[in-house]
């Protein structure tokens, strides 16, 4: 990821568009900075005070921005407010602010040219300059209607299903071994408890040590979910409205953005949420809105509803390699429908369920 890409990430990051990339910045430097809590811990609220007030000087004078900045994009409202929160006690207090002023550090450092932590006088335990060396990433993209595998140079092996990205570092060093997803895929993880493995995407973060678990995250689709098979791993939140969840095997987390809930629950098989691996696809009484989808990635073909009133339909039913025309029989005999199927178009039409 070169200086302009980073740039741009912090740009939408600071708009609000949250992805991935902008959130990995974020926290791959304020982690850092921030990791030291005996330092946090010691500091009385005054001291608090003016080591925040020291800390958006130097920012400021750097950045080359106006001392009572007006832009509301500038995020040093959460920064500062976060002091005059009587109700969350002082070491919580600053620990928050301390995240919101030095992300803040960080976006407006890069934004204005610079690739640099924050240096405080010798002595402070946050102190000491440092360049990032930057992060040269690997994009592999799977198409529709396949399938493909990559493995990372730490021995982890990551599959991908249809119309899925995965981008990854060329060399798995610094704390964590970060990786982003668009899609869905399995992972197995090399054990490495020295350094977690982290998959983002655009609505959930998930950190293990080693382990295998689905992560299945389209754009296109209602819910977010990840699947744990084995090992243990844990699922925030992309921004953190919900707390982190820790999932063991057999376990799955749904996030659903329109409810900002992420609900966690015991499956009686979890392997079918890696059924796809093998071309298998599992409905379970999943409706035809999310079918629809599905069968458009996996065969290459655009599969559609003429009927608004079919989205709602469900279906119960699984397909080992099946024709689409095998599965489309079998759907739309399900609900009363039929189909034609156009060359790269099949549309399926009908009443609405029976």
């Amino acid at each position: 990821m070169n200086q302009e890409e980073r740039e741009r990430h912090i740009r939408d990051y600071l708009d609000g568009k949250i992805t991935p990339q902008g959130k990995a910045l974020f926290d791959e430097w304020t982690d850092r900075l921030a990791q030291d809590t005996r330092f946090i811990d010691s500091l009385s609220p005054a001291q608090a005070s003016r080591f925040e007030d020291d800390m958006w000087e130097a920012v400021r004078q750097q950045a080359g921005l106006p001392d009572n900045p007006v832009d509301p994009a500038l995020p040093t409202t959460p920064f500062r407010s976060v002091f005059t929160n009587p109700e969350q006690p002082s070491s919580n207090r600053f620990t928050a602010a301390l995240r919101y002023g030095l992300a803040a550090s960080v976006a407006l450092l890069l934004l204005a040219g610079y690739l640099v932590w924050l240096g405080k006088p010798a002595g402070n335990p946050l102190a000491s300059a440092s360049s990032s060396a930057p992060v040269t990433y690997r994009e592999v993209v799977a198409p529709t209607g396949q399938r493909l595998s990559v493995t990372l140079p730490d021995g982890s092996k990551i599959y991908l299903n249809a119309e899925s990205k995965l981008q990854y570092p060329e060399t798995l060093t610094g704390p964590t071994r970060q990786v982003f997803l668009e899609g869905e895929g399995f992972f197995e993880i090399a054990h490495n408890p020295a350094q977690p493995f982290v998959v983002a995407t655009p609505r959930l973060t998930t950190t293990v040590k080693g382990t295998t678990f689905n992560v299945n995250a389209y754009a296109d689709e209602s819910v977010a979910e990840v699947t744990v098979l084995t090992g243990k791993v844990e699922v925030s939140t992309t921004g953190r409205r919900q707390a982190p969840r820790l999932l063991i095997p057999g376990q799955r987390v749904t996030y659903r953005p329109d409810r900002e809930t992420l609900t966690q629950t015991t499956l009686a098989d979890p392997q079918l949420a890696t059924a796809w691996r093998t071309g298998t696809l599992v409905f379970r009484r999943t409706p035809m809105a999310d079918i629809v989808r599905q069968l458009s990635r996996q065969y290459g073909v655009r599969v559609r509803l003429a009927t608004p009133a079919l989205a709602t339909c469900t279906v119960v039913g699984t397909f080992n390699r099946a024709s689409l025309d095998d599965v489309l029989a079998v759907l739309c005999g399900s609900i009363g429908a039929t189909y034609q199927n156009q060359g790269k178009e099949v549309i399926i039409e009908g009443n609405g369920c029976p």
